[in-house]
């Protein structure tokens, strides 16, 4: 859960307001990943992000059912948020 608690931490310090905005709630976590779901304007599912080998995140998206729909690999904490809220809120920066 330490994973878990940190990448939560991340998505809050690097974009407080892009993650609140994303209506994120039912936050769960295990060893090496953080899933919750969110009510976006994009998205309305699930977002998965696991901690790989390379100390970077894997990011997987999922619809209402749990449904993998995009996966992007290999992600540095600072860039989360922009790529969290690109597939969940906005197109490109733009409501």
């Amino acid at each position: 859960m330490i994973i878990a608690k940190e990448i939560r931490n991340q998505l809050f310090f690097f974009g407080k307001v892009e993650t609140m905005s994303w209506g994120a709630y039912a936050w769960t976590g295990g060893d090496y990943f953080l899933e919750f779901k969110v009510q976006g304007y994009k998205l309305k599912g699930f977002v998965r992000i696991t901690l790989n080998g390379l100390d970077l995140y894997d990011i997987c998206f999922k619809n209402h059912k749990g449904e993998a729909i995009k996966e992007i690999k290999d992600v540095y904490n600072e860039d989360m948020v922009d790529i969290i809220d690109n597939e969940v809120e906005t197109d490109n920066g733009k409501y």
